[in-house]
């Protein structure tokens, strides 16, 4: 998701959550104003905007604010701030009140707001009639990802997600003060308060990340004679850490024991090793890579893991980390899980395919899509963990 349009009424905080966007991503940031606007607050021809908006559009990443059919229907994702026009009368009043005289930074030279202001009150009035269903009806019609916010809970619940895996404490206190949402010392409650239940972020928070570069099926190995074992443990063995998951296949019925692990998989940094379990050769390499204590494992969601290697080849995981344990030492509660592991600590936004997850793993040949699923899952958990190597060390103390 790199074409974000934030549009809304006027005093609808466009400009503020626009621009703070862009300083914490690497997005392009363009206010409409200067677009829309020329010196005196006249407007610009309108053949001579939409060129201008056409060559915003065509750009690959931006995040552009204001109101504009020509980007809405460029944009990939909408962030719609869809305030009652009370609101938006009260949040004008307040910035403009400074510039009566003088024009705000992200306008044309010489638009004092004193000149506007009944334009202006025209404009924030007629939103909802004229502008607010055409803007919900495109995003709608065309499947387009929108957030709409609707009221301030909306908003910070919109930014406490983003702040999960984005350094926006700052914004946070920024967007506070400006709609005068509590007192400071009611915000410093809040930030304790929220330190002492953190989540992960939403699939909604990491939808708006890039794609995590997983691994394409050149880089995923599967191994089938003596031969071709040796060599892939030799490899995971001298790798010393490998991202590790297992899959099965799945029961329906109540009171069904799954018989699996039906696959176990190891990520190294270039590439996955897919060990199939049908394979009597597999077993003596698998053993020898579960028990190995030279070999750190990890992944999420592992608990299960250990019972089923047990019941499946009579021996223990060794040297085992468990990611999700890593995260509730920094305080966030139940279990991560791959995908906002992803968006938090690599910032890049990781699909895992539900329908994948329930497939027959026991087939003796996988699909491409199956072995894709298992090796990334490995791969994923790999690369968090060299994430955190490298910012919070001391989370992955075992």
């Amino acid at each position: 998701m790199r074409r974000i349009l934030v549009t809304g009424n006027a005093g609808s905080g466009k400009t503020t959550l626009a621009a703070f966007l862009a300083e914490k991503t690497d997005l392009l940031y363009v206010g409409l104003d200067k677009v829309v606007w020329q010196p005196k607050w006249q407007p610009t021809p309108q053949q001579e905007r939409t060129d201008k908006e056409r060559a915003i559009a065509q750009g690959s990443d931006w995040i552009v604010d204001g109101v504009s059919d020509v980007i809405l229907n460029a944009a990939d994702t909408v962030i719609f701030l869809d305030y009652p026009r009370s609101r938006c009368f009260w949040r004008a009043f307040r910035r403009n009140l400074p510039y009566l005289f003088r024009s705000r930074p992200e306008l044309p030279e010489r638009c004092p707001e004193i000149l506007i202001i009944p334009k202006l009150l025209k404009i924030i009035w007629r939103f909802p009639k004229y502008v607010r269903p055409k803007i919900v009806e495109t995003c709608t019609s065309r499947g387009k990802r929108m957030f709409h916010i609707r009221s301030d809970k909306d908003l910070k619940e919109f930014v406490s997600e983003l702040s999960l895996h984005l350094p926006i404490s700052g914004i946070g206190l920024s967007l506070r003060s400006e709609s005068n949402l509590r007192t400071e010392s009611a915000f410093r409650t809040h930030k304790t308060e929220h330190k002492m239940k953190k989540k992960g972020p939403s699939k909604e928070a990491t939808a708006l990340l890039e794609p995590f570069p997983g691994l394409t099926l050149e880089h995923v190995v599967v191994p089938a004679t003596q031969e071709e074992f040796t060599t892939a443990t030799a490899e995971i063995k001298a790798a010393g850490v490998a991202g590790f998951d297992t899959e099965s296949k799945p029961t329906f019925n109540v009171g069904d024991v799954s018989k699996g692990p039906h696959v176990v998989q190891f990520a190294i940094t270039n590439k996955a090793f897919i060990f199939q379990v049908h394979h009597e050769a597999a077993r003596p390499f698998l053993v020898e890579l579960l028990q190995s204590k030279d070999v750190l494992k990890v992944g999420f969601g592992l608990k299960s893991d250990h019972s089923q290697i047990r019941a499946k080849f009579g021996t223990g995981l060794n040297a085992v980390l468990d990611l999700d344990t890593a995260f509730r030492k920094d305080g966030y509660s139940g279990d991560m899980g791959v995908r906002a592991a992803i968006g938090l600590v690599l910032n890049q936004n990781f699909r895992k395919s539900k329908s994948i997850t329930t497939t027959n793993w026991s087939l003796r040949e996988l699909s491409p899509a199956q072995l894709l699923y298992a090796a990334n899952d490995a791969y994923a958990a790999l690369k968090v963990y060299e994430g955190l190597l490298i910012t919070r060390p001391e989370l992955l103390e075992r």
